[in-house]
């Protein structure tokens, strides 16, 4: 039997394993089914099914075999909605003529002469049919296994909740039950995306940041979501890059995203104010992520060219030593917060938050066009940068004023950046990216001076590396110092748009 329809699911990582969730009581004593799937993925020698968000697969499900074509729908927050199309098949092979006739519009017959297995999968699926709010009923679903292409592998193991009756807020209620104590993060991947990287030899990265794409019919409501969303998935991306990779750029941008989220917050928060909760959980979040990348910039950035610089660094390998630890142990804090049920809760109460339906958008003026309320915030947070550089920026706190309103001007703008034209935004965003750069420079000695008095200093040796590594660091503020006037007076000289 033919079935045509969208599939709505909330896809969810297990950071800590698979322990947590066996003995959660939703799972202990409910019927279990087992099954071992073997999965074939086809697409064109150069992925123009990929390339169009199309997933086709034919699985292997006991002696049948079920073939199956979905879209790659919307996806925020782990839960997605796409179109499924699924019919038998004879065999492991591609049968398109069984689709139904709708199946011609996601792949036309050019391509479909052209499909070849391009990967493959592999893994046990236990499931549970769960029984939610509202009567919902929740297919719980844990596949562990592999994905294959050639000589390559992954690893999957991966949880899965299915709608199978009922609203989707009913899947966020249950992971959120579960995510009382089993560790958990949304993750919007699928197993298609992930084997075509593989396939075509894509390592993972580091995420980075993408401007939002806003349509100026939208409500200031429907902007704070797409806005928020952009974010949080930028954060998730980055989580297992964290969490078991070595490169601190995850961290970085896993950082940035969190920023620019509480930055964007800030633009609509009273119209849409978050949960006080989330609001608390955001900012321990905040307070663990930054002592690790604080140390990753001291070790990474900071004491590589002092090293580099001095004929003999002798002097300096305890401080390396000594700064070593004490980042390592900074990534362990968050190594064991990102792996805990709180993280996995506040994600997914995000999630949820940013999925359901809000009130009606008032803001403190009445209801203005979306226009209207970027070109509001974008002129209050311009001349809150023009107030602080009125005055004489030298002191340390004055330096640190003028980047956070700069950094919270250059955010506002990026949300809004869709909105004006492209050479305008650009033009502005690179004269606010430049003072950043500058007084990152600046910030990073002060942030110095503080991990310097942590590490303990009672040896005259060590000693003598901290006055190295101040005396480098005064040099660079000196030259930054001096470029920080040209870049005041360019901001200055720069029209704004809005």
């Amino acid at each position: 039997m033919t079935i045509a329809g969208k599939e709505i699911e909330l896809k969810l990582l297990l950071p800590a394993g698979t322990k947590s969730l066996l003995s959660h009581p939703r799972i202990v004593g409910t019927p279990v089914k087992r099954q071992r799937l073997h999965t074939l993925y086809f697409d064109t020698a150069d992925f123009k099914l990929a390339e169009r968000g199309i997933a086709l697969r034919v699985r292997r499900i006991g002696r049948r075999w079920i073939q199956t074509l979905k879209t790659e729908g919307d996806s925020s927050g782990g839960l997605s909605t796409r179109v499924e199309l699924e019919v038998p098949v004879s065999g492991p092979g591609v049968e398109f003529e069984r689709f139904p006739v709708e199946a011609g519009n996601y792949v036309p017959k050019s391509l479909q002469e052209k499909l070849v297995p391009v990967f493959e999968t592999l893994f046990t699926r236990r499931s549970w049919l769960v029984i939610g709010i509202r009567g919902s009923q929740i297919e719980v679903a844990l596949d562990e296994g592999e994905i294959r292409a050639g000589e390559k592998s992954e690893l999957i193991q991966e949880l899965e909740l299915e709608l199978k009756s009922g609203r989707p807020d009913a899947l966020f209620a249950l992971a959120l039950e579960l995510g009382k104590t089993v560790p958990l993060w949304p993750f919007d991947r699928s197993k298609a995306e992930r084997g075509g990287c593989l396939a075509k030899d894509m390592p993972s990265a580091p995420v980075k940041a993408k401007f939002p794409s806003l349509d100026r019919r939208l409500q200031p409501a429907d902007a704070w979501r797409v806005i928020a969303t952009q974010c949080l998935r930028q954060f998730s991306a980055n989580l297992q890059g964290i969490g078991y990779g070595s490169d601190p750029e995850y961290l970085h941008q896993a950082r940035v995203a969190l920023r620019r989220f509480r930055s964007a917050y800030a633009l609509f928060k009273r119209g849409l104010p978050l949960p006080q909760t989330l609001l608390n959980e955001v900012k321990k979040l905040n307070a663990v992520l930054g002592p690790a990348r604080d140390w990753d910039v001291f070790c990474n950035e900071t004491l590589p060219p002092l090293r580099a610089s001095l004929p003999d660094s002798a002097p300096l390998e305890d401080l390396v030593r000594q700064s070593e630890q004490a980042r390592r142990r900074a990534h362990d804090v968050v190594a064991d917060y990102l792996r805990s049920p709180a993280c996995g809760r506040l994600l997914l109460g995000l999630a949820r938050y940013l999925v359901a339906a809000h009130r009606r958008f008032v803001a403190e003026l009445g209801e203005p066009s979306l226009e209207n309320f970027a070109a509001r915030h974008l002129k209050k947070r311009y001349k809150q940068v023009l107030a602080i550089m009125a005055n004489s920026v030298t002191s340390v706190e004055e330096r640190h004023r003028l980047r956070i309103s700069i950094k919270r001007l250059r955010y506002a703008l990026d949300c809004f950046s869709s909105l004006y034209p492209k050479q305008s935004v650009t033009k502005m965003t690179t004269v606010l990216a430049k003072l950043q750069d500058i007084l990152g420079h600046m910030n990073d000695r002060a942030v110095a001076d503080r991990l310097l008095l942590s590490i303990r200093h009672d040896l005259a040796a060590l000693q003598r590396a901290r006055d190295l590594v101040n005396g480098w660091q005064a040099a660079i503020g000196l030259k930054s110092g001096q470029l920080l006037g040209a870049a005041l007076q360019n901001f200055s000289r720069t029209k704004r748009f809005w």
